[in-house]
């Protein structure tokens, strides 16, 4: 099945159980985004991708990358970055302060308005997910050690918005009711409901 097929019948599907906005985290390229243009266009489904940085990849590299994404030109399907890959040999703070700091003076400099989700709070260190927010993070991946951090999770409810940091479980708890009864589902579902 060609690319153009998969993400049409993913797009369909979607708007079939009444899901209006979907964000995929990837590279860039200008035909990806025309790609995602029609798709949206087709079905109504409103796409947009996050840029992938890889935790594994040395320093020049991600600085190089960044830098690169930071001079392209804006496009509208382009939204944020995301730091990803394996959280338990590259933690957060060693590779990521690098990433983010360099992203946040951008944005605070009105020359960026990406946002800036990581993949922290999986495996790992469980500082993984206080250091993302410390970095400026704005979104959280899987974010299931924030539990394991008493303190990480009280500065996550009063720092970060709490909807914007846990909507994304319970729109998940609601929407997929098999998942429902998963404890880490629980504990978030509970965080909102006290926040």
């Amino acid at each position: 099945m060609s690319f153009e097929k998969v993400l049409f019948s993913f797009a369909q599907r979607a708007i079939d159980q009444g899901v209006i906005y979907v964000e995929f985290t990837t590279g860039t390229s200008a035909e990806l985004f025309s790609r995602l243009g029609v798709l949206e266009k087709l079905t109504g489904l409103t796409i947009r991708t996050n840029y992938s940085f890889n935790r594994t990849a040395d320093l020049a590299t991600l600085d190089l990358a960044l830098s690169q994404l930071l001079a392209a030109p804006k496009s509208p399907y382009l939204v944020g970055i995301d730091f990803l890959d394996n959280e338990e040999t590259n933690p957060a703070f060693e590779k990521g302060q690098l990433l983010y700091g360099s992203l946040l003076k951008a944005v605070l400099s009105k020359k960026s308005d990406l946002h800036r989700t990581m993949h922290a709070g999986e495996l790992g260190d469980s500082r993984n997910p206080r250091d993302a927010m410390l970095m400026g993070t704005e979104r959280l991946g899987h974010k299931v050690n924030l539990m394991k951090d008493p303190v990480a999770l009280e500065y996550a409810t009063s720092f970060v918005n709490p909807l914007k940091l846990i909507s994304q479980v319970i729109c998940v708890s609601l929407t997929l009711s098999r998942f429902r009864n998963i404890h880490f589902l629980i504990f978030f579902v509970w965080a909102y409901q006290s926040a």
